[in-house]
């Protein structure tokens, strides 16, 4: 018989940290608000998503400017701050995946958006 350990993704503070912003906090039960307990070839999902989501911010910025951070309960640094944390958990996690290179890159370009503008 095989054991499989499962792997402990944890979100770092972001409940403290976003009091003030209830809806982004409680947009992802599994995610920034506790702890995921999974083996981290199942976090590639979330990743994926995680992309997705920063490409449509980032195309968003191309086409509308800064209005795009309105959309958000939250300060673009914040926004900025939970992709990044985003990415250094899965890094923890051991997720083993090209997309985490381009979370990466996303995370490098909403930076310079964010900075810039």
């Amino acid at each position: 018989m095989t054991s499989v350990a499962p792997k402990l993704l944890v979100w770092r503070a972001l409940p403290v940290t976003l009091a003030p912003y209830p809806d982004l906090a409680a947009s992802e039960v599994t995610g920034p608000t506790g702890a995921i307990i999974a083996d981290p070839a199942l976090l590639r999902v979330t990743v994926a998503d995680k992309i997705d989501n920063a490409r449509a911010i980032l195309a968003d910025h191309r086409r509308i400017g800064d209005d795009v951070w309105a959309r958000f309960n939250a300060p673009r640094e914040d926004i900025l701050w939970y992709y990044t944390e985003a990415l250094k958990a899965y890094r923890q996690a051991a997720v083993n995946s090209p997309l985490l290179d381009d979370l990466q890159i996303l995370v490098w370009e909403m930076r310079k958006v964010i900075k810039d503008g």
